[in-house]
């Protein structure tokens, strides 16, 4: 992958005005771009912009839509004077907003009190409307009123109020309805109260202790993006300062949705600023502290710089707005860039030049940086403005950022050097060293804490409430106490919402929620909404009811009675015209000022046609189980806080998913194995419950913005996760010290994170500090796992493994050893129960039981084996064991399996154990019920039980060896099994276990793949004249027979196929590329079977030119006799082959050298497979000549190459194939031009040598040739 980086680093140091060009490009770019940036200052991009409730919707655009601003007058020290200047203060401000032209504008109508004028033409409009408003109840009333004591009463205190101070005011009401029937009505608007317990002063709300004042005003502006909104917030700010110098002991608050974003848009910018230039300082602090090079620590922050530019850059190209929360999260996508440049830099110090820099470094980096772009990409998928442009802004980054860092870096990191420059920090050098995951007791804590974190994670709730978040500078939090403590005002107060085509069915479906809601509560404060505008039938119903009370007889004799009383002439007149109210009064024509006044406040036209009513409510209701078949729906800023986290929550737990299968996805395509990207991805999965679990605790709310930051710190962690594996997979595969270099970066780059995020703090808004708090302890988190659990987990299941000479675990094996065992231990344990239960009832004394029990034991071990899909074996000359004759049968031991093998050969074996068997936990009952032999009692009592065992027909089944063996070889016999023979004159029945050890090895619990052989050989009788009778002597003449027996099954069944799976492991985890290179070119030769087929099995043998050895290793484990000594120039190719885990137990080794310099001796063979075209003809002539010299009596030399004058189309082949190994995959070096031998030149040697020359046609489709090359000299 580094190719075309080192490529176009390449053109760039050729041609520097290109490179000048592009950077210039770039610049342009960036410059033109953020010019033309637009900010979208909407608060609503928060929540989800297309929910699937149409209610929540069009909650969203309620709020959207609120642009109310109420103001709060409050006395500090209340006095006899307070309320005259709390009247005086909100008539300042109404003057001063009316006399202003910029705010009448913005304020249009602005109603800040309840003048005379206004309660006149309230009462007119419902005294005309009476017919239509006044239902059956209030009619029942008006009936009461029209009692002769009753008008009596009334005309009389009407006659007190006229003749009163008040008079005057009053006068008029009493004329126009002199029987108070208005009232009726406007009584029923004390619901519309916007703050309970108030009372009115000069038609302004005052508290009823006199200390406070309450107005509100409704701002045209609509649109939360508007800049005239921050025109409007500054000009009330500086009234509010004047109201307050003009009325000294009065505090002004200002409360609402317009003014409360502008103050936290203003806050979030200098936060912002100041946290920025903070965290920028410090990050340059630490990074000078680390490489204390001014260059490097100024380079390093370049290409995050270039990556966020860009983003932004692409956004003011595309005109498309960009919220300006999405902003907070520039230091964390800043420090993920320098992720980048840190571990670029880093390969450059450890580096002889920059392009090994730029060819170590890529692969990692391309891949953590494609796995986080391709993460946050899919939170454009999500359906909140503010998640997709974060989830745009970090993938054009991080993007355009990695791509900066090895494009641009490389250019002016050319000159420095290597580890003169790295400065020795003694305390870092400690750290980044220190090896965790051998430390036992951190790995343990770690282990425990992340199991014990994931109950409280699971308890962790979303929160879609953002109050907390919301900035309220010191000085107007009082006032939000005051309003919600003292005046009992609910900012999220309840709303009824109903939506209808028309404005009388709103109000028809209205009165029927009115009606339920009122069932559930009783004391509820519900507007009736029909004492102003009823339905169409209502007000037809009402004016029904109208005209049937006004009776003419009724009009005749209240008319008579009223005018027989002082005062009462008013009450005639009313009388006089109550039947022209009819005409006045028309169905479905309430009066404009009337619905205007009360009615617009609640009622909307919709987009869509219809009418929605959105009216306040006060009572105890269960929102959370409302009935979606009602037509009505009540909702306040808690529920819906709890609807936006719901939807928030599927919303980004529908991306996390889809992140996680497509990181996976993409770290098994990278890895090329499914354990691998298992073993990458666990720490991301355990960092998520860390960082909740630890917010739950320590009581963290989780919200839509420390959520992103979540997903950030996922991020992170990918990055890390696959650094550690890229620099354990290189330890591994070389055995060279790397990964300290990976750890010193990961701890690096989580410093310069931490310190960037934690200038945060610095600032004042709640939102920053809940940021930075949740980040400090998710990047403390990332850390610890990063450099504990990982690389314990490749330490357990790799490299623990193959420093004990044990292939390394893979999923198929650990599944398959998981089921074997659990099924092992489940039959253990049931056939322990049951046999202790039948031996201590005494029912296994019957024979019929105690054979019934022994089939069950031999039927479970058959399904353990049965179970265990890797497992084959194949059963020989088993007609050598006459299972009609009791008697001994031996075998060597390699593995625990051989118990099962040997216990499914018959029903009727009892074997000979040792105590930790006898005792086991798990099927010691077993064993014990079964009869088995203890081998560790008294030889006089095992030989009385074996006795019994023999007399009832039972096999004695001993493992002479008295141990498992770790080599798989035949070990010296114990003398105990032929002692037994002996004492009871019975036969001997030796039996081979072959294959054994490579399926489970002694002290490993990795079951893997094994072909095995169970051979019996013939009967040793107690008087077989083939051994010596005495019994110590013929235990060790029958294990060498047996041994020899074994080293025929061994040359038989030990070939190349045998050792395929185990050698194919050897170069498992050390690279997708090399294991599947090694995988294929092992069957593309046919295992190298010809080559063991060809090559004695005792030889000395030369491999010039070994590469990864897979050739070397495979003669070698087919024969012990084999000392193999493999050469080649490629230093990592000799590394990775001398790094094999199966290398201790064989004789081979390797060197790294020039072949063609390289001080041969003496060897049976010589191996030149593919080697010789890499050098000049005279180089190869001398090379072949050194062989020769060289070569033993009776060896050869075997030379494998492709002809240059062979056919034309396969050399041709042959040709394209070396160029794709050498210049496109670079799997072989090469250090000049190819040349291939000529046939005759190796005719020409073994002419002047005296060999003789075989020729062997190697391929179908290329020109390779097999020539092999003999030393006819005798031994």
């Amino acid at each position: 992958m580094g190719r075309p980086f080192t490529w176009i680093f390449r053109f760039f140091r050729r041609f520097p005005v290109f490179f000048y060009l592009t950077l210039a490009g770039i610049i342009l770019y960036c410059v033109i771009g953020i010019s033309r940036l637009q900010w979208n200052n909407d608060v609503f991009s928060i929540f989800p912009l297309h929910a699937s409730s149409a209610d929540y919707t069009a909650q969203v655009a309620n709020m959207r839509a609120n642009n109310d601003i109420m103001v709060l007058l409050h006395t500090e020290s209340p006095s006899d004077s307070s309320l005259r200047v709390l009247v005086d203060n909100a008539e300042w401000w109404e003057h001063s907003v009316n006399s202003s032209s910029y705010l009448s504008s913005v304020i249009p109508d602005a109603a800040f009190r309840m003048t005379d004028s206004l309660q006149r033409v309230l009462y007119d409009s419902v005294f005309f409307s009476l017919p239509l408003l006044l239902n059956g109840n209030d009619l029942d009333t008006v009936r009461q009123r029209l009692d002769n004591a009753a008008i009596e009463r009334i005309i009389a205190r009407n006659n007190r109020l006229n003749s009163g101070f008040s008079g005057f005011a009053m006068r008029h009401f009493n004329q126009l309805d002199p029987l108070h029937l208005a009232p009726i009505v406007l009584k029923k608007l004390e619901t519309f109260q916007t703050v309970p317990g108030l009372k009115q002063a000069n038609g302004f709300q005052v508290s009823k202790d006199e200390r406070n004042l309450f107005f509100s005003f409704n701002a045209i502006y609509k649109d939360k993006e508007d800049p005239g909104y921050r025109a409007l917030n500054d000009s009330l700010t500086a009234m509010r300062q004047v109201s307050e110098k003009l009325f000294p002991g009065v505090k002004t608050y200002l409360f609402g949705a317009p003014i409360a974003s502008e103050i936290n848009k203003e806050r979030s910018f200098r936060d912002g600023n100041l946290t920025g230039s903070l965290s920028i300082l410090l990050t340059l602090g630490l990074l000078y502290y680390f490489f204390r090079r001014k260059r490097i620590t100024m380079m390093v922050l370049l290409p995050s710089v270039v990556g966020y530019g860009m983003a932004l850059a692409t956004f003011g190209f595309a005109g498309v707005p960009i919220v300006a929360m999405a902003m907070s999260s520039a230091t964390i996508i800043l420090a993920m860039g320098i992720n980048y440049s840190v571990h670029l830099v880093n390969a450059r110090l450890h580096s002889d030049n920059i392009e090994d820099a730029i060819r170590e470094i890529v692969n990692p980096m391309i891949t953590g940086n494609v796995t986080t772009v391709a993460a946050f990409a899919l939170l454009i998928m999500s359906d909140s403005l503010l998640l997709q442009q974060f989830g745009i802004l970090a993938s054009i980054s991080l993007a355009a950022g990695v791509l900066t860092a090895l494009l641009v870096l490389p250019q002016w990191l050319v000159q420095t050097n290597t580890t003169k420059a790295e400065v020795s920090i003694p305390w870092f050098g400690r750290l980044a060293n220190y090896e965790f995951h051998k430390n036992k007791w951190i790995i343990g804590l770690v282990i425990i804490g992340s199991i014990a974190m994931f109950f409280p994670a699971s308890r962790v709730q979303f929160r879609g409430d953002l109050t907390d978040l919301n900035y309220i500078p010191r000085e107007d939090r009082a006032g939000y106490n005051i309003l919600e403590n003292d005046l009992g005002f609910n900012l999220s107060r309840t709303n009824l919402r109903v939506n209808a085509p028309a404005p009388d069915s709103a109000l028809a479906l209205y009165n029927e929620a009115r009606r339920d809601l009122l069932q559930i509560d009783s004391t509820a404060l519900i507007p009736d909404l029909s004492a102003i505008r009823p339905t169409a039938t209502e007000q037809y119903n009402n004016q029904a009811g109208w005209s049937e009370l006004w009776a003419d007889s009724l009009l005749s004799e209240k008319k008579f009675f009223a005018a027989s009383l002082h005062g009462g002439q008013d009450v005639v007149r009313f009388l006089d015209r109550v039947k022209t109210f009819d005409t006045i009064a028309v169905p479905e024509r309430l009066t404009e000022e009337f619905s205007r006044t009360i009615l617009s406040k609640f009622m909307k036209n919709e987009a869509d046609g219809s009418v929605s009513l959105n009216v306040p409510v006060t009572g105890h209701f269960d929102l959370g189980n409302q009935d979606s078949d009602k037509p009505y729906h009540l909702f306040n800023g808690r529920y819906f806080a709890t609807q936006t986290a719901k939807y928030l929550q599927q919303d980004f737990n529908n991306i996390l998913a889809y992140s996680a299968i497509i990181v996976f996805l993409l770290l098994f395509l990278v890895y090329g194995r499914l354990e691998l990207a298992i073993l990458a991805f666990i720490p991301m999965t355990l960092s998520w419950f860390w960082i909740l679990g630890i917010a739950y605790l320590v009581g963290i709310q989780i919200h839509i913005v420390n959520l992103i930051l979540c997903t950030f710190i996922f991020g992170l962690c990918d990055d890390y996760s696959i650094f550690m594996i890229d620099g354990l997979t290189k330890e591994y595969a070389t055995g060279k010290k790397v990964i300290n270099k990976d750890k010193k970066v990961i701890i690096i780059s989580v410093m310069v994170t931490m310190i960037g995020l934690g200038a945060l703090l610095a600032g004042r808004h709640p939102a920053f500090h809940s940021f930075a708090i949740l980040a400090l302890i998710g990047l403390a988190v990332v850390l610890i796992l990063s450099l504990t659990i990982q690389p314990a987990l490749y330490h357990y299941f790799v490299t623990y493994r193959t420093n004990k000479g044990n292939a390394p675990v893979t999923i198929l094996s650990f599944c398959v050893s998981i089921i074997t065992f659990s099924t092992f231990i489940a039959l253990g344990l049931i056939l322990s129960i049951v046999g202790m239960i039948l031996k201590w009832t005494g029912l296994m004394r019957l024979a019929f039981i105690r054979y019934t029990f022994h089939l069950l034991v031999r039927i479970s071990c058959h399904f353990v084996i049965w179970i265990t899909p890797t497992a084959h074996h194949v059963k020989e000359d088993m007609h050598y064991i006459d299972w009609k004759k009791p008697g001994i049968i031996i075998a060597n031991h390699q593995t625990h399996i051989d118990l099962l093998i040997m216990i499914g050969l018959h029903t009727k074996i009892v074997v000979l154990t040792n105590e930790w068997v006898y005792n086991n936990p798990v099927y010691g009952g077993l064993v014990r019920a079964a009869g088995y032999l203890p081998g560790f009692s008294g030889m006089e009592h095992l030989l009385e039980q074996a006795r019994k065992q023999i007399d009832l027909g039972y096999f004695i089944v001993i493992f002479p060896e008295g141990t498992r063996s770790e080599s798989g070889e035949i070990k010296r016999f114990h003398k105990g099994a032929f002692f037994l023979a002996e004492q009871l004159n019975v036969p001997i029945y030796p039996v081979l276990l072959h294959g054994l050890n490579l399926g489970l090895t002694k002290g490993d619990q990795n079951i893997k793949k094994w072909s095995s052989v169970i051979r019996a050989l013939p009967a040793v009788a107690p008087n077989d004249g083939r051994f010596s009778p005495e019994y110590s002597l013929r235990g060790k003449e029958i294990n060498h027979w047996m041994r020899r027996e074994f080293e025929k099954i061994k040359e038989e069944k030990e070939v190349p196929s045998y050792y395929f799976d185990t050698l194919r492991k050897n170069y498992l985890y050390k690279g997708p590329v090399l294991y599947w290179y090694a995988k294929i070119k092992m069957l593309g030769e046919k295992l190298y079977s010809h080559l063991h087929e060809l090559i004695p099995r005792q030889a000395t043998i030369l491999d010039l030119g070994c590469g990864y050895g897979m050739m070397d290793y495979m003669l070698a484990m087919c024969s012990s006799g084999r000392a193999i000594t493999g050469v080649d120039y490629d230093e990592e190719k000799v590394a990775v082959a001398a790094n094999n885990f199966y290398a201790k137990r064989l004789n081979i080794r390797f060197e790294s050298g020039d072949i063609r310099h390289y001080a041969i001796t003496n060897y049976d063979v010589f191996l030149l497979y593919d080697s010789l075209h890499y050098l000049k003809k005279e180089e190869q002539t001398a090379l072949l000549d050194k062989c020769a010299q060289c070569l033993n009596p009776g060896g050869m030399i075997i030379i494998r190459e492709g002809v240059s004058g062979s056919d034309k189309r396969r050399h041709f082949n042959t040709r394209l194939t070396e160029r794709f190994s050498t210049k496109i995959l670079r799997f072989n070096k090469t250090t000049g031009s190819l040349k291939f031998i000529d046939e005759e030149d190796l005719y020409e040697l073994a002419r002047r040598f005296n060999f003789t020359v075989e020729k062997r046609k190697d391929s179908r489709i290329s020109s390779n040739t097999l020539f092999i090359i003999r030393n006819q000299r005798p031994v």
